[in-house]
């Protein structure tokens, strides 16, 4: 957790197609279609004379080949202020997808296109790199990825993404995906100075952001107004100014506080890999002389000096990914699956949404994983009748009982909540607030051909209201599903508190508080028949009026997603089972316990801090 890994060679260039690679196919391939994720920069000069860039607010829309044009114009400003520095700045301008026209220098603003989906937008691109990089373990449902058994469908999307800059553009300080995802940058062409911390207790990640804004004087009211680092958009509006990037003073006061910064420049052809949960700060390299207090001024002096970049500007370009790191021992499993289980409660505390499906990956890798046989038997193999060839083991794949070890402790915790969920009876009753139904039987045992729902898909499987993963039991809105064929499902948290009281629109265009098109959980009259809102008729399941006091809306049940709760204690039973029999000690078996111990206490006290 207080190491950074910085690979070297993961991308085959003898395998990469330089006509792909390539600013004029990648523009001119999206030709005049608009892409909607350009930040703008705007560079300044100081009291001293140093260039300081101000991130802007608002996303920007422009045509691929109008950001082509751009940089064209840019580079021959450049290249032209090498032997003319009054030259006079070209003005570029453009129209955005609503026909709105801007214009900015091509000096004074730096354009930056960010999460270009490759795999969407440019597939040659993205079939090519696939094949180039040579680590697939590291990928978005890699082999060792938390979500390798989790089908396509049901994983969010975690790139690869293209992002394609001048220098000088940034990305403060922040966690990819709320603290809940690890993430992989390659840098293609141009340089990335990084700054990276080491994995934090919240607490002691906001006392980090707190030093690492310039320790504003109230240190109570810092804490709540300074630059939000922990559940903000990295590259959101409405954020105010950020701060100046970090100071030498501010690296040795958090190297004092253990904290373990990270000082570098990422190179062409390298890879970070950056840990859940580790704030991490990107600026793109430019030419220009940094202030002696600038963490990076010795770093980039002696960089300019090596490789000849003194005037000039080189375009930065990488391809970057989130991935779920599953760790390879029963220690390191154990942490990076409490880490990312502990994270996404914090992220519904504070109102985020968490990018990773932890629940989801655990009881897929506890069907999947036990089920695999220990040893390789080729007789038993759909494959005996193929050539015999031996089976390649991973250097740094777990056996199945050491995972098993690792996974316990956060499966105990998930299936603790499930228990406590499913802890209820239904309740046939008209009242409003009052009915509970209990499904029969879980969402993958009903006929596809005959049910719409796709419980191994990612749509509708998180809470309509706190935005938490929906792994395997949640509760689905009656009215929404018999009045709109529609699914309103929420967690076991926003049902007793009834969170669910409210008006959701559910229709994508008619805004009408009417229960035939809209969530209507918050209605308070009870009217039946002629009602005097004439907003009626009368609801064909409650018989009140549809228009303002239809109950269907407050009615649930309660589903099971995979599985019944029977099914997944049996499943526990045998990830224990398997993960206990491996231990060969008291020793070592005390130590799982302790494990599994230490990770309940972790997870319960973060979840506390929630209820209250």
């Amino acid at each position: 957790d207080d190491v950074t890994v910085i690979s070297r060679g993961l991308l085959n260039t003898s395998k990469l197609d330089p006509t792909l690679w390539n600013f004029d196919y990648i523009c001119g391939a999206g030709g005049n279609e608009f892409y909607h994720k350009f930040r703008r920069f705007d560079r300044s000069l100081d009291a001293n004379g140093y260039e300081v860039h101000t991130e802007m607010d608002k996303l920007y829309s422009m045509r691929f080949a109008d950001f082509a044009q751009y940089c064209d114009l840019r580079r021959s400003y450049v290249d032209q202020r090498k032997s003319d520095q009054a030259a006079v700045e070209p003005q570029f301008t453009f129209v955005d997808h609503k026909n709105v026209e801007h214009t900015l220098g091509v000096w004074t603003s730096a354009l930056y296109m960010i999460d270009l989906d490759i795999k969407r937008l440019e597939p040659s691109v993205f079939s090519n790199f696939m094949e180039s990089f040579e680590l697939p373990a590291v990928l978005p449902g890699g082999s060792n990825c938390m979500m390798n058994t989790v089908t396509p469908s049901a994983r969010p999307f975690m790139g690869p993404n293209l992002y394609i800059t001048p220098p000088a553009s940034f990305t403060h300080f922040h966690q990819d995906g709320h603290g809940t995802v690890d993430s992989g940058h390659l840098c293609i062409h141009g340089y990335n100075e990084i700054v990276m911390l080491r994995r934090l207790t919240e607490r002691h990640k906001k006392h980090a952001l707190w030093i690492l804004s310039g320790k504003p004087s109230d240190p109570s009211k810092a804490y709540a107004d300074f630059f939000d680092g922990l559940y903000s958009e990295p590259h959101g509006d409405d954020l105010g100014e950020k701060p100046k990037w970090a100071s030498t003073e501010m690296i040795n006061e958090c190297k004092k506080m253990g904290y373990c910064p990270s000082v570098c420049i990422l190179k062409p052809g390298e890879l970070i890999h950056i840990n859940k949960g580790r704030l991490h700060a990107f600026r793109k390299l430019s030419s220009a002389k940094l202030p002696d207090w600038d963490c990076h001024a010795e770093q980039r002096k002696q960089l300019i000096e090596e490789e000849a970049l003194d005037g000039k500007e080189q375009m930065c370009i990488s391809i970057a990914w989130d991935w779920m790191n599953r760790g390879v021992t029963p220690a390191g499993i154990s942490r990076e699956v409490c880490s990312v289980l502990e994270a996404t409660i914090l992220n519904k505390r504070n109102g985020v949404t968490s990018l990773a499906i932890p629940e989801m990956s655990l009881f897929q890798m506890a069907r999947r994983v036990p089920a695999r046989p220990a040893e390789y038997e080729h007789n038993s193999s759909f494959l005996r009748k193929l050539p015999n060839n031996k089976l390649q083991h991973s250097l740094y794949a777990p056996s199945k009982e050491l995972l098993c070890q690792g996974i316990l402790p956060g499966l105990r915790f998930v299936v603790d909540q499930h228990l406590i969920t499913m802890n209820v009876g239904a309740v046939d009753s008209n009242e409003r607030f009052k009915r509970l139904s209990i499904a029969e039987i879980p969402d993958t045992q009903c006929n596809p051909a005959e049910s719409a729902l796709d419980p191994y898909g990612d749509s509708d499987f998180d809470c309509k209201i706190c935005r938490v993963e929906l792994s395997n039991v949640y509760y689905h809105c009656d009215g929404c599903e018999k009045l709109l064929s529609k699914d309103f499902n929420i967690c076991h948290e926003c049902y007793t508190e009834k969170r669910f009281a409210i008006y959701h629109q559910m229709h994508p265009t008619n805004p009408k508080k009417h229960a035939t098109l809209n969530h209507t959980g918050n209605n308070k009259f009870d009217r039946q028949k002629k009602c005097p809102c004439k907003n009626g008729p009368a609801c064909g399941f409650c018989s009140f009026c549809l228009g303002c006091s239809c109950r269907c809306h407050t009615w649930f049940t309660v589903n099971t997603r995979l599985f019944p709760l029977k099914e997944e204690e049996k499943l526990f039973d045998k990830v224990k089972n398997l993960a206990e029999g491996s231990t060969q000690t008291d020793d070592e078996k005390t130590i799982l316990e302790e494990r599994v111990g230490m990770a309940q206490n972790r997870l319960q006290y973060a979840k506390t801090k929630v209820l209250r």
